[in-house]
């Protein structure tokens, strides 16, 4: 990303650290992308980013939260396959698992080079809270967020949000 941005020229900060301390205040536009949000187990965790990211923006800033659909997720398929990258045949299994009750998405990502001899293999574990949109509104209004200026969005285009659409603005 950020050798990306450097070819537009523009003034952006980046900040790697734990996103329920945020180290400075008053930002223009805080972007949270790719379901990087619900990755605590506790929802107090989760609530804390959002109280940490309102307080964390200038009056007037803007937030973007992107999520994955929980309902649109329902239908997805485990995966099993092989490709190929730099001659090593690579098998690649996702499994994962849907509990729209509790809204969580957990699973697993394998890695297994089938070219090697002891057929290694790195595996990516993951659980990733996914709200309903009804209870992502109430925690953002909670944190301070109002809720004449939160909108939901299947797409970056504005589209209505749809439950078969996978994500979630």
């Amino acid at each position: 990303a950020k050798d990306d941005i450097r070819h537009y020229n523009y003034n952006v900060s980046f900040l790697q650290g734990d996103m329920r301390n945020i180290p400075f205040k008053k930002l223009d536009s805080i972007i949270c992308m790719h379901t990087s949000f619900g990755y605590f187990k506790d929802d107090s965790d989760n609530f804390a980013v959002l109280k940490n990211i309102y307080g964390s923006l200038k009056k007037g800033g803007k937030f973007l939260l992107e999520q994955r659909n929980i309902y649109s997720e329902r239908g997805r398929k485990n995966i099993d396959e092989s490709f190929l990258i730099a001659d090593i045949k690579i098998r690649f299994i996702k499994q994962s698992l849907i509990d729209t009750h509790k809204g969580i998405w957990s699973g697993a990502y394998i890695y297994i080079n089938i070219n090697s001899p002891l057929k290694s293999k790195q595996i990516y574990i993951f659980s990733i809270k996914m709200y309903r949109l009804e209870i992502l509104m109430e925690m953002l209004c909670k944190a301070g967020f109002s809720s004449k200026h939160i909108k939901a969005f299947s797409d970056f285009e504005g589209s209505v949000l749809d439950e078969k659409i996978k994500i979630q603005l």
